[in-house]
């Protein structure tokens, strides 16, 4: 892995620079063809047509009419007119271009593609109940109102300010005016009769409130904006998104490794690839804004909420480019290296914990340090131009085809289990499932390297 994040498309390669902090991207599915589906020649194979937009009220309307099994009762339900409802979901089902309902004299009932979306919604309806709950109990948004009267922009608004705490970021993300960004946050706040950001002069800072709304109504989100992705899958079509955060040096082999075999088995799809902290990656684990977190833990036990799957064991070793004075050495220990010029892991992560390990483990006091990072590149380039050493692994080694040496140097400590980390309550999902399978195949070829 590199400091970069990777978005790879079965059309192409997009790199952005980031070294510090996670990278996120406005993702696009890959382009499909338009489809104009008259309603009364929709079946359940008809294509998922490209132009749905969310909106919470057809949603609202299409979970009352599956729950009530009529018009008329879910009308009554959400105090709405009939035709409006009826309106709400022919609008839906002609941007989808799927029948979602079967319509007889006893009522409506929900077809397979139906009950696909059906569970989607009723999870965002789900997260948007968590979003209520962390309001203050004085807030004037309370029950059901904010999945009355909460806009897809503004979900949208809300979640894109918390990530970048600034309007004209945000406004250039969502292709909108600063002013309207500005406008959908106080028409939100209204609604809701609480403070969501506080301005700073380092630019908007989120509330506690807002932290916790941005939160529930981001796994919203994917929910609704991966409802096309699932029909098409349901269809047989290699279609949907999936973002992946690598750890540094986890992810140098086995992630691209399964993203390329991935693929080729679904050339329709979309991976990113995100690196960061250890904490900024599993904080977007919790956020929903990734699917999976590939590495190793930061230390103590699995994070609530979160399922660890171990892979295999790998474990650290000296390495220096291939011509280093100490490279035709036989034998040597850690304690002749102590004075030489080392790269390591930044400080706190939780690869240089594993590197300080392996020299505590042999008695041994850490060595100074000439050089902390944990971009893969940057170490094989630095060694590469000197006579620096460091700690990694055998597989990171050979990315270099040759160029780097593994010192005779007998390294019992730094041993650390690769795993892939997913949440308890994600919903399920067969592009992922197929990933995590072609994962644990891949594991199981380095694990002799390790």
């Amino acid at each position: 892995m590199t400091g970069d994040g990777l978005r790879v498309t079965g059309y192409g390669l997009r790199v952005t620079r980031n070294l510090s902090r996670v990278t996120r991207h406005e993702q696009a599915p890959p382009n499909r063809a338009q489809v104009a589906t008259p309603m009364d020649s929709m079946t359940e194979g008809a294509p998922v047509a490209p132009d749905y937009t969310p909106n919470i009220r057809r949603l609202r309307a299409m979970v009352a009419v599956a729950e009530s099994g009529s018009v008329i009762r879910a009308a009554e339900s959400l105090h709405l007119s009939q035709p409006t409802v009826s309106r709400a979901i022919s609008n839906l089902e002609a941007e989808l271009g799927q029948a979602l309902f079967e319509r007889n004299h006893s009522g409506m009932r929900c077809t397979a593609a139906g009950d696909i979306v059906l569970r989607r919604f009723k999870r965002v309806l789900h997260h948007l109940e968590e979003a209520e709950r962390s309001l203050p109990q004085d807030g004037q948004a309370r029950g059901a109102r904010l999945a009355q009267h909460i806009s897809y922009r503004q979900m949208r608004v809300l979640v894109t300010l918390a990530s970048l705490h600034s309007e004209a970021l945000a406004a250039r993300q969502l292709s909108l005016g600063t002013a309207a960004i500005g406008g959908h946050l106080r028409e939100l706040e209204k609604q809701l009769g609480v403070s969501l950001f506080l301005r700073t002069r380092q630019g908007l800072q989120t509330t506690d409130c807002g932290q916790a709304l941005a939160l529930h109504i981001g796994l919203a989100l994917r929910e609704l904006v991966r409802v096309p992705d699932e029909l098409a899958a349901w269809h047989g079509r290699s279609a949907g998104r999936l973002v992946i955060g690598a750890m540094p040096f986890a992810g140098s082999l086995l992630v691209p490794r399964a993203v390329s075999r991935l693929l080729k088995a679904s050339p329709g799809i979309s991976v990113s690839i995100l690196d960061g902290t250890y904490d900024a990656l599993m904080d977007s684990l919790h956020k929903g804004e990734i699917d999976i977190l590939v590495g190793v833990l930061g230390g103590g036990e699995t994070p609530q909420g979160v399922s660890e799957v171990n892979l295999y064991t790998d474990r650290l070793t000296a390495v220096a480019r291939r011509n280093h004075p100490l490279a035709d050495c036989t034998s040597l220990k850690l304690s002749d290296l102590l004075e030489a010029q080392w790269i390591a892991p930044r400080q706190g992560s939780p690869a240089r914990s594993r590197f300080d390990e392996a020299f505590l483990d042999a008695g041994l006091t850490p060595p100074e340090v000439a050089v902390e990072t944990g971009n893969l590149v940057a170490i094989q380039t630095l060694l590469l131009d000197s006579d620096r050493i460091t700690l990694i692994t055998p597989t990171c080694a050979a990315l270099r085809d040759g160029q780097l040496a593994i010192l005779p140097v007998p390294v019992s400590g730094g041993h650390h289990s690769i795993s892939y980390y997913r949440r308890d309550a994600q919903p399920p999902s067969p592009l992922l499932d197929r990933f995590c399978h072609l994962l644990a195949g891949i594991a199981r070829e380095l694990e002799p390297a390790a």
